[in-house]
C-alpha cells in the first residue's frame, strides 16, 4: 500500500495548550484569524469539553462545550480545517460533546449556528430561537459627551451579578478573563454599576460585548465611548434581534449588518433573559 492509498487515522481527544498553534492554523484556514490568546482562553475554560478531531497527528477540527452550571452549557468554535471539510468531523465532535454534556446532567445546551451549521445542529435535536446579527463599523467617531467611566477590579462582582440576571447562570471566569485582557467601560450611578461594555481584540479589530445597560441612554453612552476610543479600528458587535432598541441604537450610530447566526437550544428552555443584552460576549460563550 502506497502513502496516498493508506487510510487516514482520525481520533477525538481533549485539546491542550500545546495545540494552540495548530488550532490557530485551523481558524486561519477558514478566515477566522490566528488569535492565540483566544484559543488559550477557550481551551482553559472548556476543560473536558474542549475537543479536537486529530487526523494523522494534526488538529483537523475543534468543538467546545462550556458548562456554566447544570442549567446551561454553551457550545462554540465548531470549526473544521478547510482541507478536511465535508468528512463528517464536525458531526462526530458534536456527538461526542453532547454525550459529555448529557452525562454532566446539563438541562439546556445553546449555540449560535451559521446557515451551514444549522442543519447539523437541527439533526441533533437543537431548535431555533432567534437571530443574532453581527454589526460592524470602521469609521471614526467623535464623542460629544463625557465618556463612560473606566473599570476597576472591584467592579467585577457587580458585573457578574448583572450578567447572571441576563444569562440565568453565573460566569465569573469568563467575565474576569475578558476584563483582564480587554477593554471595559461602565455606566455608573454613584457606586452602583448601571451598565457595562467589554471588548476584546487588537488594533485591527475589536469585538464589543457583553454590553448591557439599564437604560437606552446609558447603553448609547457606552457604545459611543467605545467607538470614540478605538479610532481606525474595525468594530464588531453581535446583537440579539429581539432587542429592537439595540438594533435601532447601533444603526443610528453608523453600524451596519454584516451577517448573522441563528441562536439554538437543546433541552429545556434557556434560563435568564438573554435577549435583553444589547450585545453578547461572543458566539463561543453566549
Amino acid at each position: 500500500m502506497g502513502w496516498f492509498d493508506r487510510p487516514m487515522v482520525a481520533l477525538i481527544r481533549r485539546l491542550t495548550a500545546e495545540d494552540i498553534p495548530a488550532c490557530a492554523e485551523v481558524s486561519d484556514s477558514i478566515g477566522w484569524g490566528r488569535r492565540m490568546g483566544s484559543w488559550h482562553y477557550m481551551i482553559a475554560l472548556g476543560g473536558e469539553g474542549a475537543l479536537a478531531m486529530v487526523v494523522d497527528g494534526r488538529v483537523a477540527a475543534t468543538a467546545f462545550g462550556l458548562i456554566y452550571s447544570e442549567a446551561l452549557a454553551w457550545i462554540g468554535t465548531v470549526i473544521t480545517d478547510r482541507a478536511h471539510q465535508g468528512k463528517g468531523y464536525a458531526r462526530q465532535l458534536m456527538v461526542a460533546l453532547m454525550d459529555y454534556l448529557r452525562g454532566a446532567g446539563v438541562q439546556s445546551v445553546m449555540l449560535d449556528a451559521t446557515e451551514f451549521g444549522q442543519p447539523l445542529y437541527a439533526s441533533l435535536g437543537f431548535r431555533p430561537l432567534y437571530r443574532v446579527n453581527i454589526y460592524g463599523a470602521t469609521q471614526e467617531f467623535n464623542l460629544t459627551q463625557a465618556p463612560a467611566r473606566p473599570y476597576r477590579a472591584e467592579h467585577l462582582p457587580q458585573i457578574v451579578a448583572l450578567d447572571h440576571a441576563l444569562m440565568g447562570v453565573e460566569r465569573p471566569a469568563v467575565l474576569a478573563e475578558m476584563a483582564e485582557r480587554g477593554w471595559v467601560r461602565l455606566d455608573q450611578a454613584g457606586d452602583r454599576v448601571a451598565g457595562y461594555c467589554l471588548a476584546q481584540g487588537d488594533e485591527a479589530l475589536m469585538h464589543l460585548g457583553p454590553w448591557w445597560d439599564e437604560s437606552p441612554a446609558g447603553a448609547e453612552l457606552l457604545l459611543q465611548t467605545a467607538l470614540a476610543s478605538m479610532p481606525g479600528t474595525g468594530i464588531r458587535i453581535n446583537v440579539p434581534l429581539p432587542h429592537a432598541e439595540a438594533v435601532a441604537l447601533v444603526e443610528r450610530n453608523g453600524l451596519f449588518c454584516l451577517r448573522g447566526c441563528t441562536r439554538m437550544v437543546w433541552g429545556e428552555a434557556p434560563p435568564g433573559n438573554m435577549t435583553a443584552q444589547y450585545g453578547i460576549a461572543s458566539y463561543g460563550t453566549g
